[in-house]
């Protein structure tokens, strides 16, 4: 399976010639990296993504090209003044209070207008999460809200409501010597009837409690937005540069209950697991993919198998959860 290249080296920047549309060049200046299969160019540096490397002798052209510019009126003037977002085929425009707007358009486009002020880690937050997410969506992957690892068997995928612990069980996982491909965000890539997982980038996003939980200690972490919601945990050591194929999904579910339980989903329930934990699907709907969405959730969920995790709403031990799952499912 061809999604790209994922060789380790420092991060690029500098300018370069780029076609936009198959007839003008333009030079282009900033940073290429790889993230989920795709060449990506941007103005603002990202250290948290794996540098790209192009093809020695071979100049590849960027997949993704972001940049920071005015967003036209008649596109600003899509979202009205109470709303997050609008979206429509092959655009999404977001609309983001205190840090700007953002067009993503025809799977290859990112262009942003930040308010003054605003620094770099605050755009960020939205280019590696909202917006990319609308590339990949626009580009025909299934994106999906969970993190995932990769197993002898496959890849694992962890799902469930804000809050249930995705990224915390990642980290678990992280701790016990487990490769990460995504937090939070998950891409799904169908080539030959296989549903493919795809690399995202190597950091996981985690509250100071989780931190203790794993033994990390959060000094010298940097906090991943200037609301100081979440530490930067890096994982470049265990990250898993080229896809793999899905396994197994993974629903956690905070329950009343004092232990932990693993029961395998049904066919039917599969599908609906699938479809109610896709990453921001009111941009589907907003971009007229909703059927494409279906007919891809309907066959990768034929072809893995689906767990539900119940585990205690209060007082649980982290990496107890995650060897309960190890000793069970891999």
């Amino acid at each position: 399976m061809s999604t790209g290249s994922f060789p380790v080296s420092r991060k690029t920047s500098g300018s370069f010639f780029v076609s936009i549309s198959g007839s003008i060049s333009v030079s282009v200046k900033g940073y290429v990296y790889s993230a989920y299969g795709l060449h990506i160019h941007t103005p603002v540096e990202c250290p948290e993504l794996m540098p790209y490397v192009h093809t020695e002798g071979i100049a590849e052209p960027p997949q993704v090209i972001i940049s920071e510019q005015s967003v036209p009126t008649k596109v600003a003037d899509l979202v009205s003044a109470s709303a997050f977002f609008s979206a429509r085929p092959g655009e999404v425009v977001l609309q983001i209070r205190n840090v700007g707007l953002f067009w993503i358009t025809g799977g290859s486009r990112i262009r942003f207008e930040r308010l003054q002020g605003v620094s770099d880690d605050d755009v960020k937050i939205f280019l590696l999460g909202s917006c990319l997410g609308a590339i990949l969506q626009q580009r025909g992957n299934l994106v999906m809200h969970a993190s995932s690892i990769v197993t002898e068997s496959g890849a694992a995928m962890f799902t469930g409501y804000p809050g249930a612990g995705k990224s915390s069980l990642l980290s678990a996982f992280l701790s016990l010597g487990y490769s990460m491909l995504g937090d939070d965000v998950s891409v799904v890539s169908l080539e030959n009837n296989h549903a493919w997982v795809l690399p995202g980038y190597p950091q996981a996003k985690l509250n100071g409690d989780t931190l203790e939980k794993i033994g990390v200690n959060s000094e010298g972490l940097r906090w991943i937005n200037s609301l100081k919601s979440k530490f930067a945990l890096p994982a470049t050591d265990q990250f898993h540069q080229q896809p793999v194929n899905l396994k197994m999904l993974c629903l956690l579910q905070p329950y009343d209950g004092g232990d932990i339980r693993i029961d395998e989903i049904s066919t039917v329930q599969k599908f609906e697991i699938f479809a109610q934990n896709i990453y921001r699907q009111a941009f589907m709907r907003g971009m007229g993919l909703m059927p494409d969405m279906f007919e891809a959730i309907t066959q990768v969920a034929s072809g893995c198998r689906v767990f539900r995790v119940s585990r205690p709403q209060e007082t649980f031990e982290l990496l107890e959860l995650a060897k309960k799952i190890e000793s069970d499912l891999f």
